[in-house]
């Protein structure tokens, strides 16, 4: 497959990079051996054109060797955010939703380091995008003011209003992820999570959100903490939790994708 010329230039770039850096000297003679191991062809009666192709395939062949080693997946380094995140007005927040939307399919694809069985991986990214979508609206929402802050959450999650509201806190990310999530889900589903207890129904839009969204942060916990519950790649994870055998990777990415869209039609 032909590779886009752009990216083989900052690739080419890297390596002469890492080539002139003291200490790697073997690597810059393993290189060039590797390279100029196809540099003598045995004299044939092939025309000019069809060596010059030949010789250009070995080299596609050398860099996607080099790209496979350093893993430089350029295409996930490029390619857009698989959620459109394009309406956050916050530079830096936008940009970091989008790298951590790259590092969640870069696990689900297998690139750069995330080898074997990677659900808990995709989790953990997609945990850090739904988090950071809560404490940006939530910041926005208090007009940067704390208190206003908390004060909104606590509307639409009275039965932790006193630990929403509490003095200690000293920024919405130290409000509880899951105060914060419960709050967002009753604001625009109020019909939903009608009981005490998390609702088993995921049939019903607002539950599906809050189930989706807490069980991904409880896989990610399993995951920081290196927990005992293995998740497995077809989104069935082993263990006690009852909702993490309906998690998968197109329903915890559809339920970001409702929230990233919540967020950017309400601020």
């Amino acid at each position: 497959m032909a590779q886009d010329r752009q990216q083989l230039l900052k690739l080419i770039n890297f390596v002469d990079t890492l080539c002139q850096q003291p200490g790697n000297e073997w690597f810059r003679q393993a290189l060039q051996r590797r390279l100029s191991s196809n540099a003598t062809q045995p004299a044939s009666s092939a025309s000019p054109s069809s060596e010059r192709s030949t010789v250009c395939l070995a080299i596609g062949e050398k860099v996607s060797r080099i790209e496979r080693y350093l893993a430089l997946d350029y295409d996930t380094d490029t390619a857009q955010s698989s959620i459109d995140y394009s309406r956050i007005a916050h530079e830096a927040t936008r940009h970091a939703l989008e790298s951590d939307n790259r590092e969640m399919q870069r696990s689900r694809y297998h690139l750069r380091g995330h080898n074997g069985d990677n659900f808990g991986d995709y989790c953990l990214y997609a945990h850090f995008q739904a988090e950071q979508l809560l404490n940006y609206y939530y910041d926005l929402k208090g007009g940067g003011d704390l208190r206003q802050s908390q004060d909104y959450i606590a509307r639409y999650n009275q039965l932790k209003a006193a630990s929403i509201k509490s003095s200690y806190i000293q920024a919405v990310s130290g409000i509880s992820y899951l105060f914060k999530l419960w709050a967002f889900v009753k604001e625009f589903y109020p019909d939903a999570l009608s009981r005490q207890e998390t609702p088993t129904d995921w049939t019903k839009q607002g539950n599906f959100l809050y189930n989706c969204l807490s069980e991904t942060d409880a896989m990610r916990n399993n995951q920081c903490h290196r927990g005992m519950e293995p998740a497995q790649s077809n989104g069935a994870a082993t263990g006690n939790s009852k909702y993490w055998k309906k998690l998968t990777y197109d329903n915890v990415a559809q339920a970001l994708t409702i929230m990233a869209q919540l967020v950017q039609d309400n601020t």
